[in-house]
């Protein structure tokens, strides 16, 4: 029983660390954003300029960023609960159950096994979120 609660408070705890940190760096991103594009527009920097194109590619990699600290949040869970014994273990892990690509039944016990069910939700909401914020960038960038 201490063990199924112990497992529901650590995902519990995941999810709202990685909405969290979602949520703020979505947050920075959109002000860098806004305050890149107020300087282009005074500027009258076309949206097929090279400088357009660098603001794109930071977001990507600011999203990259995002998704890649959340992932090593659950691997270092994994890890510190001992249901994997190595961080790069973890890391391969978290990543695949976060994409949902799935995983290995033998990774995990089966005592912690809720906890990737929930990471995996965790990500499918997460990346949706980061799909809209990013095609709400390219479609303001575009004008529509």
């Amino acid at each position: 029983m201490l063990v199924e609660l112990t497992e529901v408070v650590v995902a519990v705890v995941m999810v709202v660390a990685s909405v969290l940190i979602h949520g703020a760096g979505l947050f920075w991103l959109a002000r860098a954003l806004r305050l890149v594009g107020a300087e282009e527009s005074r500027r009258h920097v076309g949206l097929d300029s090279p400088r357009a194109a660098f603001d794109l590619t930071a977001i990507v990699l600011g999203l990259f960023v995002l998704h890649g600290l959340e992932i090593w949040g659950w691997a270092l869970v994994y890890v510190t609960i001992g249901a994997i014994p190595d961080l790069r273990t973890a890391v391969y892990a978290s990543g695949f159950v976060y994409a949902t690509i799935g995983y290995d039944e033998d990774l995990i016990p089966e005592v912690w096994r809720l906890l990737v069910a929930v990471e995996g939700i965790t990500g499918v909401l997460l990346l949706g979120w980061t799909t809209g914020f990013f095609v709400s960038v390219v479609s303001r960038q575009r004008g529509t």
